[in-house]
């Protein structure tokens, strides 16, 4: 109902961007999931120390600091899955980031334990949001779909619809 790639356009843009392959979209999500839910935390606490009229403003500088601390760590830590995704890495986590901060850390009526089942609700419907269009986009655009480690490269599952007989090696 509120999932940011399927209900707005906002998140479009990069969750599109992100799923050419099962591999990216899957790890892409997963980091989004877990800078949602830190981000859930983080404004939970946050927002309990805040006035109501500097919360915005405190948020989205928390949004970006954890959109450049996951650009990081995915830099640093899988290469390749940041070399696959470019540019659109730390947009993805600030669109993703940015459309939960605005509307479930905003609320100061809201409890921790509400904003931490809002923050792993939106993050768990991104994961999956991403990978099933992930998984449709490389199914449809090569035949097949492999999982790929994002870490060191290694194949962890594949399979193909084409026999390898009737494919192009380019």
């Amino acid at each position: 109902r509120n999932n940011p790639v399927l209900g707005a356009a906002l998140g479009l843009t990069t969750a599109l961007a992100v799923t050419s392959s099962l591999s990216s979209g899957l790890f892409m999500g997963l980091l989004t999931l877990v800078l949602v839910v830190i981000a859930a935390a983080l404004g939970g606490l946050v927002k309990k120390f805040t006035p109501a009229q500097i919360l915005i403003p405190v948020n989205v500088i928390l949004v970006a600091f954890l959109a450049k601390m996951g650009q990081l760590l995915v830099e640093a830590y899988a290469p390749m899955l940041s070399n696959q995704v470019g540019l659109f890495l730390p947009l993805l986590g600030v669109n993703s980031l940015i459309l939960f901060a605005t509307g479930a850390m905003t609320e100061k009526a809201e409890s921790f334990g509400s904003v931490m089942v809002n923050g792993l609700t939106s993050g768990v419907a991104y994961l999956l949001a991403l990978t099933v269009v992930s998984f449709i986009r490389e199914l449809l655009g090569t035949g097949g779909v492999s999982l790929v480690e994002p870490f060191n490269g290694t194949e962890l599952f594949s399979f193909s619809l084409i026999p390898k007989e009737y494919t192009l090696s380019l």
